[in-house]
This record gives C-alpha cells, structure tokens and sequence, in this order.
C-alpha cells in the first residue's frame, strides 16, 4: 500500500512538472519570438555608424552595431523629399528616450551620438531609432569597451540574482525540513521560514501537498530580473516589453518547482520514517504467566485544528518533523510544557502543540 501511495504521489508531482514546464516554454516563446514589424518604415534608407540597418533585425542580438563607449556614433536616414524635423531615440525595455532631435529641409539628416554620455550606468545592448515625417529606422547597437560587472546595472544585476537565489533556496530549504533551533542559518532565512507556505502531511496518513511560499515567488521576480539584467549588459538578449514579463514568471516557476520538490521528498522521508518499526528489545527468561492486562482502549480527547500540525519524536522539535492533517481525533496522554503527546487511533504516537489543539466536549 505505501508504495502505491508513493508511485501516486510521484506520478501527480512528475505531471505538474511537466505542466510548469509546458507553460514556461510556452512563455519563453511567446516572449522571445522576435516583431513582425520591418526595421524601416516608410520610403526611406537609415545607417547606424556606416552600416545599413535595412537588412538587421532590430531585436536579435547578433545583428546588433558594435560600438565602443568612449565614441561618437553617427545616426543618418535619406529619403527622396525633404524630411523636416528629425530626432533620435534610445530604447530599453519598451521605454524610450530622445538623444537628438533636428530640423532640415535636405532629404538626408545626420546627428552625431555621444555614446559615453548615455552609457554611464551601463554597457550591453540598446535600441536605436531614427525617425522623420514619414520615415523611420531601428537598429540595436551593442556598446562595449568596459566589463559590465564594473558599471552600475552591471553590478544591480548580480546583487539582484544573488538575493533572488538565496531567497528560492532558503524557501526550499523550509520546505524540506524545519530550521535548526538557533544558529545563523535559522537567522539568517527567517523571512523565509515566517513567509513559506506550510502545506502539510501527516502520519498516519502521510501525503503531500502543494506549497505556494510568498517569499519563494518574490525571490524568483527578483532573481528573474537580476539575470534580465545581465543578459542585456552582456549583449546576450534585448529586453523587449514581452521578455521583461517572462523573465519574472520563469523565475516564479523556477521556486514553486524547487519548493514542491523539496516538500514532496520531505514527505516520502516521513512516510518511510512513519513505517519503520521500533526496536525489539531482549527476549526476557520465560516465566509464570500472568494474567493479560486489558486491552488500552482509543478514547480521543481533543482533534488536530483544521490547519494542522506538526509532529515530533520528542518534545523539543529538533528531529525531523512529521506534518498531521487537520481533523484527525487523538488522545492526549501526557503534557510537557506546551508540547502534549499524543496517540491516534492506529497507535501512532508523537509530540505536537498541545497549545493548538482543540478539545472534543463532553
């Protein structure tokens, strides 16, 4: 029967894997699928540093204008009337902004970009677009020179990824098992341990359940946006409006999948503990038997509260924990404390929160 339940629980946990793992790739493609749009619109031609953008994707990084930091990079459109007033524009993430903007009555325009003084805070790879009364270019261009880890974004994405795994992995670590009674770890993940979801199973009836930690899924926006960042200032992808959606969502997917899988193999370890028998003790010398004391009758005190509990060895919640359904009748037998023991009516018995139990009338 146990393995029945096992082979259960790992078929229902191995489908929402699978599932998570649908709808992320789903997300991923979605999001990443570059615009259908053309790269230059209108009767027009538009250059980005001496480099014809008409044939470049405006979103796919390997198509992107190299230019050093420290230079000027020139934005040129020609058309075949005059173009009137002109401007340029940088554009991160679905925001833009202008670098340049001017009047001519030619039918070309040039402007000169000063590409250090709108690369401060960051290297990597950036939008540029050039448009005029009826006429308009797109082009990335991937500024370099400089290590992304030593410029400002650069260094945001790294604190940004590194807070959003620890947080996933202290949520993890939660859901695997309780914290250690003090210590720098137990310190250390408490928003984690006051935020994660408790979902829980029980011996007798062991089980698992699905845990949603609020902490777990903050730490994967977060972490999810600190690596956004990183792909952009190493030119490995450009953050349309779309990207910036995904890049969150896998990283929310990425914490429930870890949660649920260090949860569901805490409850197998339960079970398996749950089942094994205590140790027999010596064979005593035969002697005269004695008459057979009457059988300890299951007379329930109190019931399990409908969010139930967590069970343990000893009444100091230093082993490994045992999760109790809600519901459940037991019969408490001893106090210590706050801590009660407790048996249920297959004999199982354990240490809980006598505190938070609730005590069945008459």
């Amino acid at each position: 029967m146990g393995a029945a339940v096992g082979a259960e629980t790992w078929v229902r946990t191995f489908g929402r894997v699978v599932l998570g793992g649908a709808v992320a790739g789903t997300i991923v493609l979605a999001g990443l699928a570059p615009p259908a749009h053309a790269e230059i619109s209108g009767p027009c031609t538009a250059t980005v540093g001496g480099i014809d953008v008409g044939p470049l994707s405006a979103t796919k990084p390997s198509d992107a204008v190299k230019v050093d930091y420290r230079e000027r990079i020139a934005v040129a459109s020609t058309a075949g009337r005059p173009m009137g007033a002109y401007k340029v524009e940088l554009a991160l993430g679905g925001v833009r902004w202008t670098v340049g903007r001017g009047q001519t009555n030619d039918t070309s325009w040039q402007r000169n970009v000063n590409v250090n003084k709108y690369a401060k805070y960051g290297v990597g790879i950036y939008q540029v677009i050039g448009s005029s009364a009826g006429c308009s270019g797109t082009a990335l261009v991937k500024v370099t020179g400089k290590s992304p880890l030593s410029t400002t974004a650069g260094i945001a994405g790294v604190v940004l990824t590194a807070l959003g795994a620890l947080g996933v992995v202290a949520t993890a670590f939660r859901a695997r098992r309780l914290p250690p009674a003090g210590g720098v770890l137990a310190l250390a993940s408490l928003p984690a341990f006051l935020l994660v979801g408790t979902g829980v199973a029980a011996a007798p009836h062991v089980s698992f359940r699905r845990r949603f930690s609020i902490v777990g899924m903050l730490s994967g926006i977060v972490g999810g946006i600190g690596v956004l960042v990183l792909l952009q200032q190493y030119a490995i992808a450009f953050p349309t409006r779309r990207v910036l959606v995904v890049a969150p969502v896998l990283g929310v997917l990425v914490s429930l999948l870890l949660t649920n899988l260090a949860a569901s193999g805490a409850a197998r370890r339960s079970r398996r503990r749950a089942g094994v028998p205590a140790a027999q003790p010596p064979v005593a010398a035969p002697v005269a038997p004695e008459p057979a004391p009457a059988a300890a009758v299951f007379a329930p005190t109190h019931t399990v509260p409908d969010g139930g509990l967590v069970a343990y060895a000893r009444p100091d919640g230093s082993q490994q924990p045992v999760d109790v359904d809600g519901g459940l009748e037991v019969m408490v037998t001893e106090t210590n404390g706050r801590w009660a023991r407790v048996e249920f009516s297959n004999g199982w018995v354990g240490w809980v929160d006598g505190t938070r139990l609730e005590e069945i009338d008459g």
